[in-house]
């Protein structure tokens, strides 16, 4: 009996195109959790948002959250696999975006089991509209013109930016220079000429962290969906990729499969299919 792990991106994927997921898919995948399917997301998002969008939603596997920097468990509140930046990273990171106009927001956890986002100057429009969609988030908590204090610097998940694309893709090489490895690089599917920027710790992806949920949790077969560029590594190391109608052209091409829009319940009718329908499988008991 082949056990399979389904995993999803939430935005341009799994949710629609007001940001949510519609009732017919929530009726599908709670009726799929209850028969033992495994499922769960992968997604830049942190518990703050991720929490709200999945409410009512009886997923048997903790989330991926922040690109692979931690899993949450939604039923318990807690993170685990957390990835910390080293000191020595987050210090040249903010060398190099406060030399370039760029102030980003510092995520660190703390003892409270909370995510603490740091600030250090004013907003400008773009992290304002951000700001303003987040701050009543009790999962996070926004510390605006601060700068991390010590226990924060050595525990930092993630230095994020969000601002003009143009500006943020000539930055990005310079970022990646300074620190010694690649960082993410994604468009706001909302805003045209918006972009954003993610440090994390070396090593950190969604391809990552699905690979050690498969491992740990002894899965045989991994399928994942996407529809972003920065959805492409976990699709690469996918026994099955499937990229909805409306992703990026360049993640259909590493996709195995092209399924329907996000907002035709395409990721819940295509995991029930295939859950269904997989040869020799009665149920799928997730311990």
């Amino acid at each position: 009996m082949k056990k399979t792990l389904y995993v999803s991106d939430l935005d341009g994927t799994l949710l629609n195109d007001v940001s949510v997921i519609d009732e017919e898919s929530r009726t599908i995948l709670n009726d799929l959790s209850g028969d033992g399917a495994a499922i769960t997301v992968a997604t830049a998002r942190t518990p703050a948002t991720v929490t709200g969008l999945l409410d009512g939603i009886d997923l048997t596997m903790p989330a991926i959250v922040m690109t692979g920097a931690a899993f949450y468990d939604l039923k318990s509140g807690q993170y685990s696999h957390m990835h910390f930046l080293r000191r020595k990273t987050v210090e040249k990171s903010l060398e190099v975006f406060a030399n370039n106009g760029i102030n980003p927001f510092v995520y660190t956890w703390k003892s409270d089991n909370r995510l603490h986002a740091f600030h250090s100057r004013n907003l400008n429009d773009v992290e304002e509209e951000f700001y303003r969609i987040r701050r009543d988030m009790g999962l996070k908590i926004f510390h605006l013109g601060e700068l991390p204090d010590e226990f924060a610097l050595d525990h930092t998940l993630l230095i994020f930016a969000v601002g003009n694309r143009d500006h943020f893709m000539e930055v990005k090489p310079v970022l990646e220079e300074a620190i010694g490895y690649p960082v993410s690089y994604y468009n706001d599917i909302l805003h045209e000429n918006t972009g954003f920027i993610e440090v994390f710790g070396e090593g950190v992806s969604k391809a990552a962290a699905v690979e050690t949920m498969k491992s740990e949790w002894k899965f045989d077969e991994l399928v994942v969906f996407g529809d972003n560029l920065n959805d492409i590594p976990m699709m690469q190391v996918a026994d099955i990729a499937v990229a909805v109608e409306n992703s990026y052209p360049e993640v259909k091409d590493f996709a195995d499969e092209v399924i329907g829009r996000n907002t035709e319940q395409s990721v819940a009718k295509f995991i029930r299919d295939h859950f269904f329908n997989k040869k020799g499988d009665d149920s799928i008991s997730v311990d």
